[in-house]
């Protein structure tokens, strides 16, 4: 993760080809989270994924000066939440 984390970056965490490819990619900078410790304001929120396992993506936040704080499993479906769907017809030319 780049020391000034923006939404949108997207980058490697391990890379051993065939073996372990984790990506991550920042989704928010001031998300709240609750945990059974206690409630974090401010904190990072990264999504994770590998082509290796399309199937899983994993939400991770991070409280600034603690680290990781909470880790949540989402199906992978949610990581294209928001796209819609289109349905393409071919227009009749003008004649």
């Amino acid at each position: 993760m780049k020391a000034r984390p923006r939404v949108g970056n997207q980058y490697q965490q391990e890379n051993a080809p065939g073996v372990a490819e984790d990506e991550a990619r920042v989704r928010h900078l001031h998300r709240s989270v609750e945990t059974p410790f206690q409630n974090f304001g401010d904190c990072l929120q990264t999504e994770e994924f590998t082509d290796l396992e399309p199937d899983v993506l994993e939400y991770k936040y991070y409280a600034p000066g603690i680290g990781l704080v909470k880790t949540l499993d989402a199906p992978a479906a949610a990581r294209y939440r928001g796209w819609r769907m289109c349905n393409w017809r071919r227009r009749r030319s003008p004649v």
